[in-house]
């Protein structure tokens, strides 16, 4: 005699093929994104020169198809499952044998994690659970993709910015329309006030606009009595990270050929850090009235 699954699991075994999916999907977005920006912006400086810009268009988002990026080799369809390719090619490709970055696997399981977690803790079965897997899936791939290029791309942090507002709108957050506004222009001061006052001081930039506008996202999606707690949150995570990487890192540099001072460490994966880790752990108690 069988027995049926409970529809909570078969839900949460749903969420968590979802999450490793839109991993797999994070780690081209996450490799092509900044070599496309790049190149536009190469492309658009060249013209205001008025020089000759003749290098070759980089991959976008949806072509060509999945390849090794070390021999060019097109992926069957069974290297491209996620979390079990990985394995079973045992961290190399089939063709030429090349490492595969770790970071693919960790990045397609942290974001099984996640999905399963908001499949978990929200009814999976409401739009909610759905914002903010995907909202949770922006984070974590704005969070990479600026760890490796200290670049945070306008069309995902004001894309994640818009989404929380219509959320917002249409009821799925835990604060009004309103709340959310507030929300977003809090977050977007916070950082970008001390970010203003340091540079006047000193002459440097401490901290660049994309985070200005990952703030004003995550604000817009927690309301602004929580913005405060996820600089904080954000601002102990951060030291973290730079001792970490001072003691077991190379000295930064960046794959997309940006200028960064020696020994930075970008923030936004901090704030995408705080943001997701409030969400898991709430400070309900700390919580302003």
């Amino acid at each position: 005699m069988t027995h049926a699954l409970p529809t909570e699991l078969l839900w949460v075994v749903f969420a968590g093929c979802i999450g490793a999916v839109a991993g797999s999907f994070a780690n081209m977005v996450i490799h092509r994104l900044p070599r496309m920006l790049e190149h536009r912006w190469m492309r658009e400086a060249s013209d205001a020169t008025g020089g000759t810009f003749t290098d070759p268009a980089p991959p976008d988002l949806f072509r060509p198809e999945s390849h090794c990026p070390t021999c060019g080799q097109a992926l069957r369809w069974w290297q491209n499952i996620p979390i079990v390719s990985f394995i079973a090619l045992r961290g190399r490709c089939a063709h030429c044998q090349a490492a595969i970055p770790t970071r693919y696997l960790l990045t397609e399981l942290v974001m099984t994690a996640w999905f399963v977690w908001c499949a978990t803790y929200h009814d999976p079965a409401q739009a909610t659970a759905w914002f903010w897997s995907v909202w949770g899936a922006c984070l974590i791939t704005l969070a990479i993709i600026d760890w490796r290029t200290f670049l945070l791309p306008d069309p995902l942090t004001l894309g994640l910015l818009w989404l929380s507002l219509v959320a917002a709108a249409l009821g799925l957050l835990p604060v009004s329309p309103t709340q959310a506004i507030w929300g977003a222009a809090v977050g977007y001061l916070v950082v970008f006030l001390p970010g203003w006052v340091f540079e006047r001081v000193t002459g440097r930039t401490g901290m660049a606009h994309g985070d200005f506008k990952l703030m004003a996202a995550v604000g817009a999606a927690v309301g602004p009595s929580q913005v405060i707690f996820t600089l904080l949150v954000a601002s102990l995570l951060g030291i973290a990270m730079a001792l970490f990487a001072r003691r077991w890192m190379p000295p930064s540099s960046t794959e997309g050929g940006f200028d960064v001072a020696p020994g930075a460490i970008p923030f936004g994966p901090a704030i995408a850090a705080a943001a997701m880790v409030l969400q898991v752990w709430p400070l309900d108690w700390l919580a302003l009235q």
